[in-house]
């Protein structure tokens, strides 16, 4: 979660607010980034995950929150 909101010139004109970085072992990222972004997605377009992604306080409630992907 961003400390002030991005202008990344998305196409709903809206400041980014939170930013995911996906690292996947070399060997493995043929396709497990592509499962990853799939699962991250689907979850996202559930609006309580949204909301609970925004109310995550620290890495230990965002790795609990990421989880359940």
């Amino acid at each position: 979660k961003l400390a002030e909101p991005l202008d990344w010139q998305s196409l709903d004109g809206e400041p980014v607010k939170v930013v995911l970085l996906i690292a996947v072992p070399e060997a493995a990222a043929s396709n497990e980034h592509l499962q990853i972004l799939i699962a991250i997605s689907r979850k996202l377009i559930d609006e309580t995950f949204r909301n609970k992604l925004m109310q995550v306080s620290s890495a230990d409630e965002l790795k609990e929150l990421l989880g359940s992907i």
